[in-house]
């Protein structure tokens, strides 16, 4: 099947005796033997036995939310914090975005509730008294990948620091959403 290929040398060979000291290279093709052939036509320099003995990886989108964590706080009128929730997609029962939401609303307790067909999770419904409350949503990487950075395509939108009447929530992403998948990591050498 057509797909994007990371075509990677195993790590013993020696940078400075490629060709521009490349290692790696991502290539499109119909199947893994043509993605090998195809860096191996582009690295003509280098010797076919080093890109004959190359890994092959297609490229995909990952199927589901495992390993990412999702971490709400809310922050009252006052300053003080309010309800918070951490909580990792660990693949029972919360790998699928509807999952994560109605996982998210339990913890986060207090009447929270999700709503499946909207994505929507909602703290303080319209005309609950807590509209004009602040939460900050964040979703971070699997720790393989590493959690310094939020990834923000999780989240479509919030709901606060309105008036006190106003609804207090936040809407997942879609349930297309393409889930970020890093599949590998490379050297650019000059």
């Amino acid at each position: 099947m057509a797909a994007a290929y990371v075509v990677s040398l195993p790590s013993t060979m020696i940078g400075r005796q490629l060709q521009n000291e490349v290692d790696m290279v991502v290539v499109y093709a119909n199947d893994t033997t043509d993605a090998k052939a195809m860096a191996k036509a582009a690295m003509g320099a280098d010797s076919n036995v080093a890109w004959d003995n190359a890994t092959v990886t297609a490229i995909a989108a990952a199927s589901n939310a495992l390993g990412f964590r999702f971490v709400v706080k809310e922050t009252l009128t006052t300053g003080a914090v309010g309800r918070t929730c951490d909580v990792t997609a660990t693949g029972a029962g919360q790998d699928t975005i509807d999952e994560i939401g109605s996982a998210l609303a339990t913890a986060l307790g207090g009447g929270a509730t999700y709503n499946s067909t909207t994505q929507k999770v909602i703290l303080v419904a319209a005309a609950g008294g807590g509209g004009d409350r602040s939460i900050e949503v964040k979703v971070y990487p699997p720790t393989s990948v590493g959690q310094d950075a939020p990834i923000p395509g999780f989240i479509a939108a919030v709901t606060h620091n309105g008036a006190a009447a106003d609804e207090l929530s936040f809407t997942l992403c879609a349930d297309a959403f393409v889930v970020p998948n890093l599949v590998a990591k490379g050297t650019l050498r000059s």
